[in-house]
């Protein structure tokens, strides 16, 4: 997600998130100002509001949450480089990796191995789709060059 994006759905649910805080301390500090209302209209008023703190409080955290996951992949990237990989993050595995990767994951074959098992079993096409776990395997695993 691009940044501005981003930035534009958090002042979003920030801004709504204010509006249900004012709205609850109005109903509770200043009820004199919601004029003729009745009881009902009152205390739907304030579950409304509640309503709209928790999903603005949930907009919040799952934004937080998605750019927490954006810093994640940003310290896979130093990881990728603290493992000494040499290639860039936008490379395909070769053959030999993914076939590395399908006997991590316990697969067996009786035929030379070839592409479609590898996506059979899942495995990604890019290093930059790799977890830690599988740069690891896949580092502890390498023949020697």
């Amino acid at each position: 997600m691009k940044i501005e994006l981003w930035n534009m759905l958090m002042d979003s649910a920030k801004a709504d998130k204010s509006k249900a805080h004012l709205t609850l301390n109005l109903l509770s500090e200043h009820p004199a100002g919601i004029g003729d209302h009745s009881t009902q209209d009152f205390y739907n008023n304030a579950e409304e509001a509640l309503r709209n703190l928790v999903d603005a409080v949930e907009r919040i955290q799952m934004l937080n949450s998605m750019l927490k996951d954006k810093q994640d992949q940003g310290d896979l990237e130093a990881k990728w480089k603290a493992f000494g990989w040499k290639a860039e993050m936008s490379k395909v595995l070769t053959l030999k990796e993914r076939e590395v990767l399908c006997s991590q994951k316990g697969a067996t074959w009786d035929l030379q191995f070839d592409y479609t098992v590898a996506d059979r079993w899942g495995i990604p096409k890019l290093r930059s789709e790799l977890t830690l776990d599988q740069i690891q395997y896949l580092d502890q695993n390498k023949e020697d060059e």
